[in-house]
């Protein structure tokens, strides 16, 4: 019964932490173009994941082909080009430059305040008829 409201408040956790490392990265990362020059290919729930390789051209470090943090269902065109941010601290962090990678982390932290919610809910609930019935 304690599990549910602690679930949310994980998610609700997750979804911030994941909000405020998206947000650095977006503020501090280094913004550019970049040409999709390979995609590696996983299984996920018997789903094909794409994850795409771009070629940036870092002021440090020069050409770099980066395999993108995160993947989707949809195949991108090889020789395609895509908006990415990364950070040139940590070249694993590189993603897809858009608005939308936020959309996952409020879907985590509506969620886990709706779960972390009716747990609350469930649990005065269950006190509320234990006090009433013991009477």
């Amino acid at each position: 019964m304690y599990f549910i409201p602690i679930l949310g408040l994980l998610f609700v956790f997750i979804g911030i932490r994941n909000h405020k490392k998206q947000k650095e990265l977006m503020r501090n990362g280094v913004r550019c173009t970049a040409e999709i020059v390979d995609l590696h290919e996983d299984m996920m729930n018997n789903r094909t994941i794409y994850y795409p390789v771009v070629r940036v051209n870092d002021e440090v470090k020069g050409t770099l082909d980066l395999r993108m943090t995160t993947g989707t269902s949809m195949r991108k065109n090889i020789g395609s080009m895509m908006e990415v941010v990364y950070d040139p601290a940590n070249f694993d962090e590189i993603h897809e430059y858009s608005n939308s990678m936020t959309l996952a982390n409020v879907m985590f932290i509506i969620i886990g305040s709706i779960f972390t919610f009716i747990g609350i809910i469930v649990i005065a609930l269950n006190l509320f008829w234990d006090h009433i019935t013991s009477n």
